[in-house]
């Protein structure tokens, strides 16, 4: 117990949004506490992050869905290993473009978050990797957009880029379409996105 405490100490101690989160606490222990979310991307660097996060204000269920089936594993196992979980966690690896994936909708879901993506612009060196960044970055995102529409959630994220802004590459204008398809739905359910940037 008291090494679960000393973790949670950890992860609050630092955080450039501090002051923020702090000034925001109660809000947001209101709006997640008792809620399931749905969460592609998962075990990635940012999704990974933002699980993390969701776990301090005691979500009912987590829903996590990736790819990479490595990543999702570890990802687990040290949410595990580092606190005595009161969450249900379920884990799925898949694709986002998957068929399967609407059978996760039916889990009465609250929220949705989306970090999938094929992020590096880099990756358009070739084709093949062009068009799975057009089917992830876009076509992935409306399956669960209109998912989420049919199965009535609440609410609805997805990360961008900051290469979003007036886009000089394909990846940039992918999340640049992304986000305009996305803003469609916001009145369906409550849409939100950021802007993630390298730096």
């Amino acid at each position: 117990m008291n090494k679960d405490k000393e973790f949670l100490k950890k992860m609050f101690e630092f955080s450039l949004f501090e002051k923020d989160i702090n000034r925001n606490k109660l809000n947001l222990i209101k709006k997640i506490r008792g809620k399931s979310f749905l969460i592609f991307g998962a075990a990635g660097s940012i999704g990974s992050s933002y699980v993390k996060e969701l776990i301090k204000y005691n979500p009912k269920k987590l829903l996590l869905v990736d790819i990479n089936e490595n990543t999702l594993v570890e990802l687990v196992r040290e949410l595990r290993s580092n606190l005595a979980l009161r969450v249900d966690i379920e884990v799925y690896c898949q694709d986002i473009l998957s068929d399967e994936i609407e059978r996760l909708f039916k889990k009465n879901i609250d929220y949705v978050s989306n970090f999938t993506a094929l992020k590096h612009v880099r990756s358009e060196e070739n084709l093949l990797t062009i068009l799975r960044m057009f089917e992830v970055n876009i076509l992935g995102l409306i399956k669960i957009l209109d998912f989420s529409k049919k199965y009535r959630v609440a609410s609805f994220y997805s990360v961008s880029t900051d290469k979003a802004a007036d886009p000089i590459n394909i990846m940039g204008a992918t999340k640049f379409l992304m986000e305009k398809i996305m803003f469609t739905y916001s009145k369906f359910f409550y849409v939100t996105s950021s802007r993630f940037a390298n730096v």
